[in-house]
């Protein structure tokens, strides 16, 4: 993305298959917390993920617009975008998998 030029249909697609790949870590993030903290408290602590998104979302979008005003570009949020994608990665590949005990 860092090589594509800037244009209403590149900002479409992309942000097309950004929801979509967004959209595939639900339920990898609900199976993680069901199985940390127990499914009675699932609802608020998904809540409170989704929450914590949203922030994350505005903080983005508001990098994106001083980009694109100081700069004329996206790219030092892509940047930014690619070194945060590689930290979660390393964070998400220390989580250790265990099977799942039912409670019943």
């Amino acid at each position: 993305m860092i090589l594509i030029p800037t244009s209403k249909p590149f900002a479409i697609i992309a942000t097309s298959l950004l929801g979509m790949s967004g959209d595939s870590t639900v339920p990898p993030t609900t199976g993680l917390i069901t199985r940390e903290f127990d499914s009675e408290k699932l609802t608020i602590l998904y809540g409170f993920a989704l929450m914590v998104h949203q922030i994350d979302a505005l903080l983005s979008s508001t990098f994106g617009g001083i980009c694109q005003d100081r700069w004329d570009t996206f790219v030092p949020l892509w940047i930014a975008n690619m070194v945060l994608t590689a930290f979660a990665a390393i964070i998400s590949y220390s989580i250790k998998e265990y099977p799942v005990v039912s409670k019943r």
